[in-house]
């Protein structure tokens, strides 16, 4: 539930900005909007390589549902503490920590890094090759919105899973170097994913020309409670 896990830390920033459609703050709630439905098909991907290995995903397990604060899962960054919380100088480096690589410059598959994390699903995942079935896969057109490569596609094969890990740690977390519309595939060198986003959300969240964002107040361990029903601008 690694992606799934990201998610609401990333919604929560959003829902916190109050003018989404004015001044500075426009291109900051467009930024993490994309880097939620980026992971929305990371999500719809990796569900897709589960099930078709026979596995099931379960959304509503006690052991598997994301809990805030706390770690990330599959070992990721143990160190962090990831926690629910409007945008801010504080939730922007936290972002910034979880797509980071283990190194700006030199990617290390054998890190803690997201990318790693899926780099060492690729070289697994050619032992249970045999156990594909390619059943109960779902398909979403989710780049008519958001840039070629993010379609949720059906994985019926050892090469579609090695291509979908491959596509997905580009795409969100260790090889991008800047958000584009037009999907993950026009990659530069292995640098922290969304690492030109995070900027940008540091910009904003600490002041300066950026208007005041909403500041909720803090309910632990989950501050989606806190935000009304129209207030979510998906």
């Amino acid at each position: 539930m690694l992606e799934l896990s990201t998610i609401p830390p990333y919604a929560n920033a959003l829902w916190s900005i109050s003018n989404p459609t004015t001044g500075d703050e426009t291109s900051v709630y467009h930024s993490i909007r994309e880097i939620i439905f980026d992971e929305m098909t990371h999500f719809g991907l990796v569900c897709n390589m589960l099930t078709s290995l026979g596995g099931e995903v379960k959304l509503t397990d006690p052991a598997t549902v994301p809990k805030y604060p706390g770690k990330l899962p599959g070992g990721v960054r143990p160190s962090l503490d990831v926690y629910l919380s409007w945008l801010s100088r504080e939730s922007a480096e936290l972002f910034a920590k979880i797509e980071e690589p283990e190194d700006p410059l030199a990617y290390r598959g054998d890190g803690t890094s997201i990318g790693a994390f899926y780099d060492r699903i690729s070289a697994v995942f050619p032992r249970f090759a045999d156990k594909l079935t390619g059943d109960r896969q779902v398909t979403f057109p989710l780049g008519k919105r958001h840039g070629v490569g993010n379609d949720i596609i059906p994985m019926k094969s050892l090469t579609d899973a090695l291509c979908l890990t491959m596509r997905t740690a580009p795409q969100s977390h260790c090889r991008r170097t800047r958000i584009q519309r037009r999907g993950p595939f026009r990659v530069g060198p292995r640098l922290p994913a969304h690492r030109l986003c995070s900027r940008t959300w540091l910009r904003i969240a600490v002041g300066g020309a950026a208007p005041p964002l909403r500041e909720p107040p803090r309910k632990p361990p989950c501050l989606i409670r806190a935000h009304q029903p129209g207030q979510h601008r998906f």
